[in-house]
This record gives C-alpha cells, structure tokens and sequence, in this order.
C-alpha cells in the first residue's frame, strides 16, 4: 500500500490534468467520479490493511503475552516442584502449614492460567476457528506441568495425610496408655474396704495388665514413626520424655500390682485370724453370758465352793479372752494400715463391749464368792470350834467328877458358866459379823446359828441350874456337917458316958439288961442333944 500511495498521487495529478484539458461538464464529472471512486476505495483498501495490520500486531501481541503466561506458569509450576520436594522431609506441623500455602499458590496460580486459557479458547471460537498449534502445544506443557505438580501434591498429601494418622495413632495411643495407666494406678491406691470386692478387682486389673502388656511397646514404635515427621528438637524430647514416662509407670505398676497381690494376702491371712479369733471370742462370751445368767446359790458352803471354781475357772478363761481381745486389736492396728478397717473395728467393739460386761459380771461375782467363801470357811471354822465347845462342854457337864467337893465343882461349874457365857458372846457376835452371809444362805446358816445359840443358852440355863443345885447341895452338906459335927459331939458324950459307968452285971441276963440300959441311955443322950 506505501508503495500505491504515489501512483495514486500520480493519478490524482493526472486527473487533474485531464480535467484542467476537458470542457465537457459531464466529462469531467465522469472523470471525477472515477478519480474519487478510486482514491476511496485505495484508502478503504488501505484502511482495510491497516486494520489487518493492526489486527495481526494485536494478535501477535495477545499470542506473545499467552505463551509468555504459559511459560511462565510453567516455569512457576516447576519452581514449586522443588518446594514440594522438600515437604517429604521436615516438622509435620510446619509442613502442613507449608502445603497449605503452596497448594493455595498453586491453587491461585492454576485457576489464573486456566482462565487465560479458557479465555484464549472462547476467543478463538468466537473467530470461528481453533487455538493456533503451538498455542496447544504450549498449553499441553501447561497441562503436563500442572498434571505433574498435582501427583507431587498428592504423594505428599498422602505422606502428610499418613503423617497426620500416624501422628493421630500415638495421640491416642498415648492417651489409651495414659489413661488406662491412671486408673490402674488409682485403682492399685484405693483402699481395701471389701476384701473381696478388691480381690475380685484386682484379679480383673491383672487380666487387663496381661492384655495391656503390648501397648508400651506400641507406644515405643508409634513415638519412633512419628519422631520421623519431627524436627523441633523440643517436641522430639517431649516424645521420648513421654513414651520413658509411660514406660516408668508400666514398670512401677507391675511393681506395685505385685505388692498390691502380697498386700491382699497379708489382708486375707489378717482377717481369717481376725475373724477366727472373733468367733473363739464370741463363742466364749456367748458361753459365759449363758454361765453368768444364773444367779448364784447361797444356802450351802459346799454350793459356793463349787460356784467360786466354776467363777475361777471363767476368770481364767477371761483373761486367756483379754489376751483374744488384744490380739484382735493388735491384728486391727496392722490392718489399718493395710485397708479399712471401720467394719472390722464395728464388730471389735461390739466384742469388745459383751467381753467387758461379762469379765466384770465374772469379776464382780468372783470377788464376791472369794469373799462369802472366806466368810463361809471363817464362820464354818468358828461354829466347828463353838459347836466342838459345846460338844465337849457338854460331856464335861453331863461326867460329874466324883473325885471333887461340892465346893470345888461349885468352882468349877462357876468357871464353866464364865466359859460358857463368853463363847455364847462369841457365837453371838460370829453371827452378828455374818448377819449378810446369813441373810444370803437363806434358812440354812440361821436355822444352825439359831440351834446353836440356843443350845448354848440351854447349856448355860443347865449350868446354871446346876449351880443352884449344888449351892443347894452345898447348904445341905453345910448342914449335914453341922448336924454331924453335933452328932460326933453326942456320941462322943454318950460314949463318955457309957465308959464313965462301970459292968456291974453279975449274970449274962444282968449284962444283957445292962446292955440295953446302955444302948437306951446313950440313944437318950444323943436324942436330946440333937434335940
């Protein structure tokens, strides 16, 4: 078209000249018309290659600038490529943060150029036709860029993704260990309240021990797995320090589940020797209760001889129960310790209490039946001495000794009834001092008091009347003497008398009435002087 431009000045002159030559009206506008026809379809041809021009320079701009995008995002999609490489290695959390921004830049950058392309297509077919060829085949550069980065992403996705479970498993391995570590523990701590509710107990926890024996070493393999997606050097000891510390309190629970199994025993072997010793105990102040519950009989020494064995006997026996009692409280102070005890302890004092109550019941009637004994054995040996008194008393008084005046059995009768008068003081005052004693035998200690002071005062009633007897018999011998004595002086008289007179008789019949003169006179004599 540069090249027309002159020829077409040339016949623009021409024209003119041919016009400046021509007369004719209808010539000249003829050649005007053709002049003009012309001169305007060159510049419509020219106008018309201009746009052309202008349509070719935009398009081979607007291809320019697309490949150039291509190849840019190409280049940017490989760049990246690099960066994801590097996500297969390095701290999990920081690579997930580093995936998340690349997959977004990728994301932006893929979507961006898609677009181009996109657009550079519905140009394309707006024209009518398709994308140029090396359009395309830049384009499938794109795409196989863009496939290739995607199954980088995926593989690291899937790493990350396997990362994140692994990571996701020792979390809850961690925390199934742990937990299950804790309520191990507590359940190991708790106090023994039901020995056999906690040995129940812990024969399940030792079945779970053996299910959980594995799990430490789990822990260990997942912490190593996920020490691998780790590079914060902190982290990587909170791991180690974590897994050590599991593995630390799995081996002081198998300890102290070993500890916890001797304890129950101790526990178990404790209560059977609690409890069976109870029982001894409760057996024997069941027993005692039943002894004790019958009251105590009095009226015979023989009865409470028996009674006081029987009670010594039983005291024996509460002393061997002290010794229970302690024993069972000893075993409680070792228990306690060991577990609760508050059961336990409930029934000790219950023991405890029903022990105390019969101990003191047989300690109290103990004492007693020592004391009425020794009352009975003093009383019993003071009414055998008094009754070996009487017994003797009265033979002395019943054997007269014929070999003593009445005078000196006078004195002696005397002397008895001094005798018989204190030992009846004497019995009166061993009853009075065992009035309680009395009244506790019943009939029987008064019934032979009363016959012994009542022999007694018939003895001295006998004595005494005896006494009187022989003041009585005294004053007649008193008189008897006299009268003797007088008689001894009669005859004495009498006999002087008759040896005074002298035989006169010369014949037996003269002697035999001199005889009988004799024999009436002296008779006269003492007649009239005891007259």
């Amino acid at each position: 078209m540069d090249t027309r431009q002159p020829e077409v000045a040339a016949m623009k002159k021409s024209a003119q000249n041919v016009l400046n030559k021509l007369s004719s009206a209808e010539s000249r506008i003829a050649i005007q018309r053709c002049v003009v026809k012309t001169q305007a379809r060159f510049e419509g041809l020219q106008t018309q290659v201009e746009e052309v021009q202008d349509n070719i320079e935009k398009e081979l701009e607007n291809r320019d600038k697309f490949t150039s995008d291509l190849k840019q995002a190409v280049h940017w999609l490989q760049s990246k490529q690099n960066d994801i490489q590097k996500l297969h290695d390095g701290d999990l959390v920081g690579r997930i943060e580093k995936q998340k921004v690349l997959k977004r830049e990728i994301m932006l950058k893929t979507e961006y150029t898609k677009t181009l392309v996109w657009q550079q297509s519905q140009r394309y077919s707006d024209l009518g036709g398709d994308l140029p060829v090396d359009l395309q085949s830049q384009i499938e550069v794109f795409k196989s860029t863009e496939s290739t980065l995607a199954e980088q992403i995926k593989q690291i996705d899937d790493k990350i993704e396997q990362a994140k479970l692994v990571k996701v498993e020792y979390q809850d391995t961690v925390r199934h260990v742990t937990g299950w570590l804790s309520v191990a523990e507590m359940k190991l701590r708790e106090k023994v309240i039901d020995l056999e509710n906690s040995t129940t107990n812990h024969q399940e926890l030792c079945q779970e021990m053996e299910d959980f024996k594995t799990k430490p070493d789990l822990l260990r393999r997942k912490a190593e797995e996920v020490v691998t997606f780790v590079c914060d050097p902190t982290e990587r000891q909170e791991i180690l320090k974590t897994v050590g510390t599991a593995n630390e309190r799995w081996l002081r629970l198998q300890s102290e589940a070993t500890e916890r199994s001797l304890q129950l025993e101790e526990i178990s072997e404790l209560y059977e020797e609690f409890n069976s010793t109870l029982e001894v105990v409760n057996s024997w102040v069941e027993t005692a209760s039943e002894a004790v519950s019958t009251e105590l009989v009095w009226n015979q020494f023989e009865r409470v001889e028996e009674q006081l064995k029987t009670y010594r006997v039983l005291a024996n026996e509460a002393s061997d129960t002290q010794t229970k009692v302690d024993q069972l409280s000893s075993t409680l102070d070792q228990l306690h310790d060991l577990c609760d005890i508050s059961m336990a302890s409930k029934k000790l004092a219950e023991t405890r209490d029903k022990y105390m109550r019969v101990s003191n019941l047989i300690t109290e009637r103990l004492s007693t039946l020592e004391d009425a004994s020794e009352d009975w054995n003093e009383y019993e040996k003071d009414i055998s001495e008094i009754s070996k008194w009487l017994e003797m008393t009265k033979q002395n008084v019943t054997v007269k000794d014929t070999t003593l005046s009445l005078r000196e059995q006078l004195q002696a009768q005397e002397r008895l009834i001094v005798d018989i008068e204190a030992h009846k003081n004497k019995a009166q005052n061993i009853l009075t001092k065992h009035m309680e004693l009395r009244s506790l035998a019943g009939e029987y200690s008064p019934t032979q008091g009363t016959k012994l002071s009542r022999e007694i005062n018939q003895l001295h009633d006998n004595v005494i009347e005896q006494e009187r007897h022989l003041e009585d018999a005294i004053t007649l011998q008193e008189a008897y003497e006299d009268e003797v004595a007088q008689l001894t002086q009669c005859i004495a008289r009498a006999q002087q008398r008759l040896t005074s007179v002298p035989v006169a008789a010369n014949s037996v019949d003269g002697l035999k009435r001199q005889i009988a003169e004799r024999n009436v006179g002296p008779m006269k004599v003492l007649w009239t002087d005891l007259v």
